[in-house]
């Protein structure tokens, strides 16, 4: 009989439990739905912004330098046709030019990698801003990365915003 007690002691705890879960559990269904209506109307625009910010991100490393055309490269032809005295004169200025060429794309380069940097840091603020502004509705609905990805199946849930959607 103490047993039969026991353990309908345990069951009825165990039914309390069951009961404090499944309400907890109703609760939270119903405040995401509840933020998920509140939501609704910015969360397309906000993925919309998230996506662009990600893909120009993304444009912008995947750019590379290009170095302007540098001086024309003196024709074989052209200068065995010239007296040794022109053709070294003519050397000279092709090397002056090549080196003037030189120093300018030096500087030309370095101009746009800073410039480039400067573009990939701003990207990349605005892409952290507006993952930042997706967290705020629910984290589950990005990726836990170093770069910030969308979680379709997360974001097929909210876009939905049906009381099934979040079970």
């Amino acid at each position: 009989m103490a047993y039969g007690q026991c353990l309908l002691g345990v069951d009825t705890r165990l039914a309390r439990e069951q009961e404090r879960s499944l309400r907890q559990q109703r609760a939270l269904q119903e405040r995401r739905l509840g933020l998920c209506r509140r939501h609704k109307a910015a969360l397309p625009g906000l993925v919309t912004s998230f996506r662009q910010r990600r893909d120009q991100l993304l444009a912008l490393e995947a750019e590379v330098y290009v170095a302007s055309q540098g001086p024309k490269p003196l024709d074989p032809q052209e200068q065995r046709r010239l007296a040794i005295y022109d053709q070294e004169i003519e050397q000279e200025l092709y090397d002056q030019q090549l080196e003037a060429w030189r120093l300018k794309e030096q500087g030309r380069a370095a101009a746009w990698k800073r410039l480039h940097q400067a573009q990939l840091n701003g990207a990349e603020a605005a892409l952290r801003a507006s993952a930042d502004r997706l967290r705020v509705i629910d984290p589950d609905l990005l990726e836990a990365s170093a770069r910030p990805a969308l979680r379709e199946a997360s974001l097929k849930q909210w876009l939905a915003c049906r009381p099934e959607t979040f079970q």
